[in-house]
């Protein structure tokens, strides 16, 4: 056989032979042949003149076979054009040409792993640009497209257009719009009609009656009935001048009766209907301001009551701070000159305005829940800042301030610095050189064929293929739609330039959308809403009116948006008189400059005039040219220019020199005699005791054990004296007792103690006797005996 082949490849390289040959069959028999006697070829070989060559149609299928030692190579080939056909093998082998312009790099089987950086380069023909969502769990997307001359953004979930805009008319459609905020900033209300303010087509909310309003001036009116403000309030009042009374109802349903605020000769008074008196009274004469039952809640320096506590001025201007009696003569305590000798239990009271807070050994934080009784304290040792853990009794956070390595025992990184939120299997990768930490996907990391390793050189022809799941698109210059019908060669571009997005028409050169990213202002050339977020169609005369706060926007008949006038459009352009008539039923009052409250007679002409300047609201007394009342929005402190107090929280009226105390912890004030001072009152006692404000001598007797004298704060007790005397030393089983203090107590220079140790012994027994005198910083033993 292979010489057979010989013999064939001699004849097609054309070798023709002047004689006869001796050829062998497969037989093993011997021939003579002449080749120049042949006349026939076929199958692809062609018989000239005697000589055999290459060229001809093939009768059947034919195959050639190379293997890896055979090969078959045809050298000398010219060069092809952009244009010429490629020659490709099916399935079966068989030799095919194809277009050129069929073939290409097919994009479209690739999965992009990063980002495609197209290097200011287009995409074009791109069929549909396909958004999926940001939630792996939702496989509904939207894409955008240009067909027939309309741009689309196609709702896959509802199968339709929610956005169009035609390119010929420039009208947009929208199929459920909503306007959150109007160009001017302002956001709807239920009944509001998006209205144009100016040529622009900028658009505002306002309230349907106000659309055919030129300025209906509401202070021209003079009122001849009351009016019902239906629970809406009348906003920027410059000053109101109430000329009978301001009454005050209660916002709740079950609390009926009301306040008033009126003013009858020359005295301004609060009047409480629940209990028919009068809780404030002030004169304007006097500018005495009478309160019929006071609590103060809290001093001016932020302090509460406690049982027993007087009401003391601060300072010269009538500041009023809580204090107990027996520290009325005390200046003031500077805690920072004490050195603390035992814990301060501060019994779940906070400690404000640290300027710095140097902890020695450790910062412990205890749970807000009482039953867990673990914590986390902060502290350091040998150069490392911790966290621990006392629950794991280990550390799960540590800072070495040597080589500033942060150690953390288990770490969860809720989201990336750009964000990104991790999933099962994510990794962590750190996004730049400073460290900034970032959420991907193994397969992001560089394996397979990653799309987004490419940088673009020139365009990207997708040949009306798609590009799906792109996570973000970002733009360098204009993302264009081409028309799906190709004829239509006008196309809609999205680009964003100087801080606006927009959608450009190219068939009409200019902007059907744009978008202000600092105002956030929406313009669009041609608006159509094709249907209300309720599904209400549009008809010829209908008007677009937001259905709530949030800008859903409802198609409505013009008569549907209320008939009489809504006062509250109103802008008023000067007073309002309302002839000793009523404003019933306002839900609130915003006033903006000051109140004016006119007497109900006619001798008393001054008025009091309610305001609120810099923080301060004030009751102005016209008649004392001063200010009644203060308050202070940011100290929450009352300034009471002459305070009377007609009675105290429990009913009881005052006498002269009577003092006003507090009467529990909520700051009610009470009336009392001023006390006799109880300076040798004497106190005996067998266990724990705490001295109160009435103490002087204290005796322990008959005890049975060790107990502890707790005695008042020095600061606040100077000059003060106590004695204390323990009359057994030794209880009935003759074990020693001992009467201690919570604080240590100077007995010298040298020596302090928080314990009785001066003794006085005699034959029938022993006992044990100091006597304490406070300086304001310790209690001093002053005598032994």
């Amino acid at each position: 056989m292979k010489k057979l082949v010989c013999m064939l490849l001699l004849i097609q390289s054309g070798f023709v032979m002047a004689q006869k040959e001796t050829f062998v069959t497969i037989n093993g028999k011997k021939v003579q042949m002449d080749p120049n006697s042949l006349n026939t070829a076929d199958n692809g070989l062609t018989a000239n003149a005697g000589n055999v060559q290459l060229g001809g149609a093939l009768l059947k299928p034919t195959t050639l076979t190379t293997t890896a030692a055979n090969t078959l190579t045809i050298g000398g080939l010219q060069t092809g054009a952009s244009t010429d056909n490629v020659l490709v093998a099916d399935a079966n082998g068989v030799l095919k040409w194809v277009t050129r312009a069929s073939l290409g790099d097919n994009l479209g089987n690739h999965t992009a792993t990063t980002t495609l950086n197209m290097s200011n380069n287009s995409i074009s023909n791109i069929h549909d640009a396909i958004f999926k969502d940001r939630d792996g769990n939702n496989a509904i997307t939207y894409s955008i497209y240009k067909d027939t001359g309309n741009f689309g953004v196609y709702n896959g979930s509802k199968l339709g257009n929610d956005l169009t805009i035609n390119e010929t008319t420039r009208k947009t459609t929208l199929y459920n719009m909503a306007i959150s905020l109007s160009t001017d900033g302002t956001a709807p209300a239920a009944g509001y009609v998006a209205t144009s303010a100016d040529a622009s087509g900028n658009v505002v909310w306002k309230a349907a009656s106000a659309l055919g309003v030129a300025g209906d001036n509401l202070g021209n009116h003079i009122a001849t009935q009351d009016l019902d403000m239906s629970s809406k309030n009348i906003n920027n009042i410059n000053t109101a001048k109430i000329k009978y009374e301001a009454v005050i109802s209660d916002r709740g349903n079950t609390a009926l009766k009301d306040f008033t605020l009126f003013k009858s000769n020359g005295v301004f008074n609060i009047w409480n209907a629940t209990k028919s008196s009068y809780p404030l009274k002030i004169d304007e004469n006097s500018d005495k301001t009478s309160v019929t039952a006071l609590a103060i809640a809290k001093g001016t320096d932020g302090a509460a009551p406690a049982a027993g506590y007087v009401a003391t001025s601060a300072d010269a201007s009538g500041n009023v701070v809580w204090k107990s009696a027996s520290s009325l003569t005390v200046t003031g305590d500077n805690l920072g000159n004490h050195t603390a000798t035992q814990d301060l239990e501060m019994s779940n009271k906070n400690i404000k305005d640290i300027f710095n807070g140097y902890i020695k050994n450790d910062l412990q934080i205890f749970d807000r829940t009482s039953s867990n009784t673990d914590y986390f304290s902060l502290y350091k040792n040998n150069g490392i800042f911790s966290i621990y853990n006392r629950s794991k009794l280990s550390n799960d956070l540590t800072i070495n301030e040597a080589n500033r390595r942060t150690t953390i025992n288990n770490l969860a990184i809720q989201a990336g610095t750009d964000g990104s939120v991790p999933a099962a299997g994510s990794v962590a990768v750190s996004a730049d050189a400073s460290g900034n930490v970032v959420w991907k996907a193994v397969s992001a990391l560089g394996a397979g064929d990653n799309l987004g390793n490419h940088t673009a050189t020139t365009n990207l022809n997708m040949s009306i293929k798609n590009i799906n799941n792109i996570y973000n698109a970002d733009i360098k210059n204009t993302l264009q739609i081409f028309d799906r019908v190709p004829e239509n060669t006008n196309v809609f571009g999205l680009y964003k330039n100087n801080g606006t997005f927009g959608i450009y028409n190219n068939s009409k050169a200019g902007n059907d959308l744009t978008i202000d990213e600092v105002t956030r202002k929406t313009g669009v050339n041609n608006l159509s809403i094709y249907r209300g977020t309720d599904g209400s169609v549009p008809a010829a005369g209908l008007v677009a009116v937001s259905a709530d706060g949030s800008g859903n926007v409802v198609w409505k008949a013009a008569s549907a948006l209320g008939a009489g006038d809504n006062l509250g459009n109103h802008t008023a352009t000067q007073d309002l008189e309302m002839s000793s008539k009523n404003i019933n039923n306002i839900n609130t009052a915003k006033i903006k400059y000051e109140a004016v409250i006119s007497d109900r007679g006619n001798t008393a002409l001054k008025d009091f005039t309610m305001y609120k300047s810099n923080g301060v609201f004030n009751i102005w007394n016209a008649t004392k040219n001063s200010n009644s009342l203060r308050i202070d929005e940011n100290s929450d402190k009352t300034s009471v220019t002459a305070l009377a107090i007609a009675k105290g929280t429990d009913g009881a009226a005052p006498a002269a020199g009577y003092i006003a105390t507090s009467a529990d912890g909520s700051g009610n004030v009470v009336w009392k005699a001023p006390a006799v001072s109880s300076v040798m009152g004497v106190k005996t006692i067998s266990t724990n005791y705490t001295v109160l404000d009435s103490d002087y001598t204290i005796i322990a007797s008959k005890l049975t054990g060790d107990i502890t004298v707790t005695l008042p704060a020095a600061a606040s007790s100077t000059g003060r004296v106590l004695v204390i005397a323990q009359n057994n030393v030794s209880n009935a089983a003759g074990a020693e007792v001992t009467v201690k203090f919570n604080v240590p107590v100077v007995y010298s220079d040298t020596f302090s103690a928080s314990e009785i140790t001066a003794p006085y012994y005699s034959a029938t027994g022993g006992t044990l006797k100091i006597t304490l005198q406070s300086d304001q910083t310790n209690w001093r033993v002053v005598s032994s005996l």
